[in-house]
């Protein structure tokens, strides 16, 4: 049996006539550091111990910039609430009694900090769970929300879910559960998971890239058209299951296919289709590149297609404000945080630690400035985060996007978006140096964790990175199942004659 700690903002006070009468600043007003309905999550065992770092990157669930609530990435607990609480907190990471014969559950608290003039209601609960960790280690999930032993996500074992297996139905408690999307190149799919990584809930839609003026893409239509209903398939596969509405869950993530460019101006204009992973129409900038470099390049990767269309002297090169995949789009739209998994920046930019390389950036901004383009790279491609680093919070827009019915809500928090090699790796538990995986779908690619970066450059392989950064050799070839999947459908469909 293990323990965790919940703290959740009740209410927040206000008493102005005191801070009027007391305050050298008479308006004051109420406590800045938290938010009515923040959550947090304490862990304390042998791979974190969030009660000796006061609660700084606690926070699960905000409608607030996390950056500004105390005990998110950037903040620890205020020191007026930590000194009335922490010892509750303690208390209940050791397994011990919270508050008994005064509150009606012994292992739930109602306080507050210690500033009479605005206080802060907290509620403290302390919550057992079993750990599997098997289970978690060997979970398929899409977002790859697990803790052990890499540290993978921080969202990992904060949402347990317990219901009875059976025939009887029963309703599940949304808040500890998570949820993975993936825009794959045939379908989309979408699974709830428990915290032991077994599915609860799943949902889908099938789509298909199409050919456009020599140009393998999907419309924004496309896309939003196709998240909508997966989603909607995925809420109705909830009601039917749980009898209760999907309208939250604990944390969730986005996972697509990678590489391919999407330019967009100030506005947030596309303006050029999305150009997928599968065209290859960037040769000459592939070859200029993985020469200049001194690293493979292959043609898929965003930047080859953005240095291609210099090359090309494409007419809308001047007006481009940003650079994204889809998995950073899709991202973008549901948190307003132009943010991307280190997984997936690895086949945008060549990687280095936490970063894109520096010394290629510079080689990189020259080679492009020589050809008139002088926009600086690390402004146009999205941020890396690590996992276990904040991806952004779920907006109310965003929220709208995935569910126009608006019974989904705001609020949830998003781990960074990966690429379908990070979360191929995940599923298959091959994210450790010497392991590997071959992943088969529309393309098919083996990949296999290394202890250190390749010495040379092999233009048959592609280096990329697990979520977490380690480096990966990767074999990668554009056709595997598309074709089997078409005369499996024929088969189908002369079975139903």
């Amino acid at each position: 049996m293990k323990h965790k700690v919940r703290v959740t903002i009740k209410d927040k006070k206000l008493y102005p006539e005191l801070q009027q009468e007391y305050c050298i600043d008479p308006n004051s007003g109420a406590c800045p550091c938290y938010n009515v309905g923040d959550v947090f999550e304490f862990y304390r065992d042998d791979t974190r111990d969030d009660f000796w770092h006061m609660g700084i990157n606690t926070l699960v669930k905000t409608n607030a910039d996390p950056d500004t609530v105390a005990g998110g990435p950037k903040i620890p607990f205020c020191s007026e609430a930590w000194d009335a609480i922490a010892r509750y907190i303690y208390a209940g990471l050791q397994g011990g009694s919270i508050m008994k014969q005064w509150m009606k559950e012994e292992n739930t608290m109602i306080t507050c900090c210690s500033d009479g003039t605005r206080p802060v209601i907290f509620k403290i609960e302390r919550i057992d769970y079993q750990w599997n960790e098997c289970a978690a280690l060997s979970g398929a999930i899409f977002v790859y929300f697990f803790d052990i032993p890499l540290k993978i996500i921080r969202f990992s074992c904060i949402l347990m879910i317990t219901f009875v297996h059976g025939d009887d139905i029963v309703t599940i408690d949304l808040n500890k559960t998570y949820l993975g999307i993936e825009l794959g190149s045939t379908r989309i799919k979408a699974v709830l998971s428990d915290e032991n990584l077994n599915p609860l809930a799943m949902g889908s839609y099938t789509w298909e890239n199409r050919l456009e003026n020599g140009i393998w893409t999907y419309s924004l239509e496309d896309i939003k058209t196709g998240l909508q209903s997966c989603f909607a398939d995925l809420s109705k596969d909830v009601s039917s299951k749980y009898n209760v509405e999907f309208s939250t869950c604990g944390a969730m993530g986005i996972s697509a296919m990678m590489h391919g460019y999407m330019a967009f101006d100030e506005n947030d204009n596309l303006l050029v289709p999305f150009r997928t992973w599968r065209n290859t129409i960037t040769s000459q900038a592939a070859d200029e590149l993985t020469k200049a470099l001194g690293f493979n390049i292959p043609q898929r990767w965003t930047c080859a297609h953005l240095y291609q269309a210099v090359l090309s002297k494409e007419k809308h090169i001047d007006n481009i404000s940003y650079v994204t995949t889809l998995a950073g789009y899709v991202h973008y739209i549901l948190t307003g945080e132009k943010v991307v998994g280190i997984g997936e920046a690895s086949g945008i930019f060549p990687v280095l630690k936490n970063n894109y390389n520096p010394e290629m950036t510079a080689k990189y901004e020259s080679l492009l400035c020589e050809k008139g383009f002088d926009k600086k790279i690390l402004r146009i491609f999205p941020e890396v985060r690590l996992a276990g680093e904040h991806g952004g919070i779920l907006t109310e827009s965003g929220a709208k996007f995935l569910d126009p019915t608006g019974v989904f809500k705001a609020g949830v928090a998003l781990c960074p978006p990966e690429g379908d090699a990070g979360t191929g790796m995940t599923a298959a538990n091959a994210v450790r140096p010497g392991t590997g995986n071959v992943s088969g779908g529309t393309s098919i690619f083996s990949m296999l964790v290394l202890d250190n970066d390749l010495k040379g450059v092999y233009p048959e392989i592609d280096m990329v990175t697990t979520p977490h950064g380690a480096p990966v050799a990767m074999v990668h070839c554009n056709n595997c199942c598309s074709e089997l999947d078409v005369w499996v459908n024929i088969f189908d469909e002369f079975r139903t004659l």
